[in-house]
């Protein structure tokens, strides 16, 4: 077996595994599923976070098969927007968390069915932007659009 497979296949069995059956037995079954996005941003917080200690940084992979050369620079941006989506992902869980212990559905709904998904899109598309705006990256389309709308940005 691979040993990355290896590895979270023994992360699922020790922990995640264990961690789930506690919450349905001390919430019972039917807060077992409002703790579902919560489990679900500590899992990608796992994952991302998990990346900053065994490289390259989950960010620097996606980049990466955009553009196989990385300068210096993309690659320290890329350890740094990793850190914001672990920080995105812990907060998020625990807003998560709490509206499942203690709001009413109606608030779980809204804030897991739509805020969540629309702070997850704010994020992407505005780190999108900041990265074609900072790195001009060659042929892209928004790369065409920004040099004739937006001036580029002149390092200090």
């Amino acid at each position: 077996m691979n040993p990355v497979w290896a590895s979270r296949t023994r992360f699922i069995r020790r922990i995640f595994f264990p961690i789930l059956y506690m919450i349905v037995i001390y919430f019972g079954r039917h807060s077992f599923w409002l703790c579902w996005p919560t489990l679900i941003s500590f899992g990608l917080l796992y994952s991302f976070a998990r990346t900053l200690w065994v490289p390259p940084p989950m960010v620097e992979r996606f980049a990466r098969r955009q553009k196989v050369d990385l300068s210096p620079d993309e690659v320290r941006y890329c350890r740094q927007v990793t850190l914001v989506w672990c920080g995105f992902f812990i907060l998020n869980g625990l807003v998560a968390a709490t509206l499942a212990l203690g709001h009413a559905i109606r608030v779980w709904r809204f804030y897991n069915g739509f805020v969540s998904y629309l702070l997850v899109g704010t994020l992407f598309a505005a780190e999108f932007l900041y990265r074609h705006w900072r790195f001009r990256p060659d042929g892209a389309w928004l790369t065409t659009w920004m040099n004739r709308w937006i001036p580029a940005r002149h390092p200090s």
